[in-house]
């Protein structure tokens, strides 16, 4: 009976631990998608789809290695766009598509 009691409490950490973890890693996974789509950079979102495609953490210790790696890739990224976007749009539109790549900058 005490077994069993153990047992049940055991499972009852297990998976409420699990579920609550899961529901976190949606949430952060859906405002993820949205904010990568709020950046109006395809390339980008092409690269994000891929790299969470191939890279799905096997355990814990990987899952938090690579999430430290995204966030700082990401933060590379986001840097690295606010120099070349309104780079990219002198090149394309002059003095607007420097306005333009501003936005799209600081959006990214």
């Amino acid at each position: 009976m005490l077994f069993t009691l153990i047992q049940g409490g055991l499972s009852f950490v297990k998976k409420t631990v699990y579920g609550l973890s899961d529901s976190v890693a949606k949430f952060t996974g859906s405002i993820g998608k949205g904010l990568s789509a709020a950046t109006l950079d395809k390339s980008y979102q092409d690269r994000r789809r891929m790299a969470q495609f191939r890279n799905r953490p096997k355990h814990a210790l990987y899952g938090i290695t690579q999430g430290a790696n995204a966030l700082a890739t990401s933060v590379g990224s986001g840097i690295e766009g606010l120099v070349r976007k309104p780079i990219e749009g002198v090149e394309k539109e002059g003095a607007t598509g420097l306005l333009k790549g501003v936005g799209k900058g600081i959006v990214g």
